[in-house]
């Protein structure tokens, strides 16, 4: 039997001595005035079992029931199997672990591995010298709360948005841990996240399109088609930025979105109106053999940010609190029925 139950033997035990004190053998005593004291039961499992001769023997002092109890040994044998069986659990150092592991995979499997790399260091500082094992729920609780009265380089204190990317990310490196038997489980399952009221609707006035337009000339003339395809697709300025010719079929007048440059993961395609199809082919005979929509008209190599010149724009423009994904937003707008718009502006 790989599970027993040692309370029979207690049992069988206290009935020995039970007699004995019935014929005067037992001589410690056993009352106190008239109250008698008994030993309380408590059933005291053991796993007992052998794998290619060599046995494997222990307590389960846990266990309520004979189900407990193999549930346990069950979990014995599985660290036997893998290698496990006696070694202590989470004695890797955290900082060691995503260094030299976490972000390693981050960088081959996750297009948001620079977002890892600097919130990481952030986690390695807070939680320095400690093991994967020592990083408990309750300093966890203690680092949300601490990074919530942190100043940043601006002067102002990080957001609750900003505080859940670092728990997601911590989060996300215990459970790579638990994947390769280094922890039993993740600490950050029972941390709640902090309440995120990020919602918002933030739309262009027709006067604040036209002079936010006014701007994209000159040294931003390579902005225009950029944020007048984004106002009329929709297409988040990632995929937009990575769109290919390949991509963009003029005979059905449709662009698709892989599902590699895709947030979802999901391939896409996007309908092109008049005005979509004139700028791009306006852009065709510009692209001089490169498979990038969008170039640079000195160094002629591909755009891949453009957060710079858009805000710079919207400044000289004098338009306040809009950012490039809201163009998303206003296309959706755009392509409302009118009985269906709003009258008022959000800001």
């Amino acid at each position: 039997m790989s599970v027993y139950d040692r309370s029979q033997e207690n049992e069988r035990r206290d009935q020995c001595k039970d007699e004995r004190r019935k014929r005067g053998k037992d001589k410690t005593p056993q009352t106190e005035g008239n109250t008698t004291r008994r030993k309380r039961k408590v059933a005291r499992w053991y796993y007992d079992f052998t794998i290619e001769g060599k046995r494997y023997k222990g307590p389960i002092p846990g266990a309520r029931n004979r189900k407990d109890a193999e549930k346990v040994e069950l979990q014995k044998r599985l660290e036997v199997y893998e290698g496990r069986y006696g070694k202590e659990l989470g004695t890797e150092d955290f900082a060691k672990f995503i260094n030299e592991t976490y972000l390693p995979a981050s960088k081959t499997n996750k297009r948001s591995w620079r977002h890892d790399e600097f919130r990481a260091k952030t986690l390695c500082e807070h939680f320095a010298g400690l093991s994967l094992r020592e990083i408990t729920q309750m300093r966890i609780e203690k680092f949300k709360q601490d990074r919530l009265k942190t100043k940043s380089q601006r002067g102002t204190t990080f957001s609750a948005a900003s505080v859940n990317h670092e728990l997601a990310l911590l989060s996300s490196v215990f459970t790579m841990a638990r994947k390769n038997r280094l922890i039993r489980e993740n600490p950050c399952l029972d941390v709640k996240k902090l309440e995120v009221d990020n919602e918002r609707e933030r739309f262009l006035t027709y006067e604040e399109e036209s002079h936010l337009f006014i701007q994209l000339t000159g040294r931003r003339s390579h902005l225009r088609s950029i944020v007048t395809i984004a106002l009329h697709t929709g297409i988040r300025r990632g995929a937009l930025l990575a769109l290919r010719w390949q991509a963009v079929d003029f005979k059905r007048n449709v662009i698709t979105i892989t599902k590699g440059k895709s947030k979802n993961k999901k391939m896409y395609v996007v309908p092109m109106n008049e005005t979509v199809r004139a700028e791009l082919a306006a852009l065709r005979p510009w692209s001089n053999g490169c498979d990038g929509v969008f170039t640079n008209p000195i160094t002629k190599v591909s755009i891949t940010d453009i957060k710079h010149g858009f805000v710079s724009a919207c400044k000289d423009a004098k338009i306040q609190n809009f950012r490039f994904h809201d163009l998303r937003h206003y296309s959706e707008f755009r392509t409302m029925p009118s009985r269906h718009r709003q009258p008022s502006w959000s800001t």
